[in-house]
């Protein structure tokens, strides 16, 4: 029998829903999966998580945990995986060292580093490669980014260089909204604003084998969690003619190696695709692809194996209406959020058609705590801002 593959997922609590189920997506690929977190991450409590080595206290000591590891695990581990943010860049502090060589998703002496680890570096490459992206300024301050807007011409969208999930953008129509939305962003030194383009935002996921697109998927955000600009919670899924084309330019200019998925804003009048950010880790949706007739797990297998096989998505047109996915947590945390508890309607079995559902049941320890430590969290502060308001608005009338 042949020896299953080591996986080291290293991740912090920032993005643990995007991660949800990599640990058993990993397990199906038959993989030993061995996760290095910070302390109270719930997916250590995943059944598909082999060895979890001892927590860290923050993300600093997390990444001298990792370096310390893997310089007495040389050759032990098949893949390392960082699953969000917060470790990518603080491992990218280290560019200059040995020990990233040989696992890091790109190379690390390459302009690679500079496009996964900022906005402005990924719009530069995005012009030098011919990927379709929106008209974009770097600026350095309020007033040239106000000349700028005024030379692409509102609506625009200010963004910071780092940040995911909608954390770090705003929406100007006009300088005076330009203005507000730099100081709430902490006026940073330097930002990107880019031309605003009506569309349907949606997004990519990708298995890559040091840039060459091996699997992936594509959909709509049929629905955001925390306002427009936030992650999906739910998804309606698509293919587009050009979508290949840019998978496979962004693969090209990256060379990146492993899980990691991108942007776009589909135009519905002149029927093209947008890229505006590109994520250097999993997004959210990997599960998802057996909707499609693309099965990650079965990818990453090939990939470890050294088998390069392409899957590409297929949707089928139906009767019922587009085919659309509620994701767990995600929309749940949505329903509770603002209130809209009609729409939990969709979570009982048959009610509505064409409906793709996956709620961990087959990881009944991490659902456990999903559900205490989550979903249970956001109904008792629902619970006590409802009970504030009602006291405050006695106190009012008397």
């Amino acid at each position: 029998m042949d020896k299953k593959p080591n996986v080291l997922l290293v991740c912090s609590n920032d993005g643990f829903q995007n991660l949800l189920r990599i640990p058993l997506i990993l397990h199906e690929a038959g993989c030993n999966v061995t996760l290095l977190t910070v302390q109270n991450n719930l997916l250590a409590r995943s059944r598909f998580v082999n060895f979890v080595l001892p927590p860290e206290s923050d993300i600093r000591s997390l990444i001298i945990a990792l370096k310390t590891h893997l310089s007495g695990k040389q050759g032990h581990y098949a893949w390392v995986l960082i699953g969000d943010e917060s470790p990518l860049f603080e491992i990218i502090k280290y560019r200059e060292e040995s020990w990233l060589e040989d696992w890091f998703p790109v190379d690390v002496r390459s302009d690679a580093m500079e496009i996964i680890s900022s906005k402005d570096g990924f719009v530069k490459a995005c012009v030098t490669h011919g990927v379709p992206y929106p008209t974009t300024q770097v600026s350095s301050c309020i007033n040239h980014a106000l000349s700028a807007a005024e030379y692409i011409g509102y609506p625009v969208m200010l963004k910071t260089t780092r940040g995911s999930s909608g954390i770090g953008v705003r929406f100007a129509k006009n300088p005076d909204e330009l203005l507000n939305a730099f100081k709430s962003v902490g006026s940073p030194p330097k930002f990107v604003l880019q031309k605003y383009v009506s569309g349907y935002v949606g997004v990519t996921e990708i298995l890559m084998d040091h840039g060459n697109p091996l699997a992936w998927i594509s959909s709509y955000k049929y629905q955001t969690l925390n306002g427009p600009f936030g992650p999906s919670c739910v998804r309606q899924f698509m293919t587009h003619s050009t979508m290949e084309t840019i998978i496979r330019q962004i693969g090209e200019m990256t060379k990146f190696h492993g899980l990691c998925g991108f942007d776009w804003i589909h135009d519905k009048n002149k029927d093209s695709i947008s890229v505006i950010e590109f994520h250097a880790r999993p997004p959210s949706g990997f599960h998802l692809g057996k909707v499609c007739n693309v099965n990650f797990a079965d990818g990453i297998r090939d990939m470890l194996s050294g088998k390069k096989t392409l899957r590409r998505p297929v949707v089928p047109p139906s009767a019922a209406g587009p085919k659309r996915a509620y994701m767990f947590p995600q929309h749940i945390s949505r329903c509770i959020k603002e209130r809209d508890f009609k729409d939990l309607i969709h979570w009982i079995p048959g009610v509505k058609a064409n409906c793709h559902y996956d709620i961990l049941l087959g990881d009944p320890g991490l659902l456990k705590s999903i559900i205490f430590q989550c979903t249970l969290n956001k109904f008792i502060n629902l619970f006590i801002r409802s009970f504030k308001s009602i006291i405050f608005s006695r106190k009012e009338k008397t």
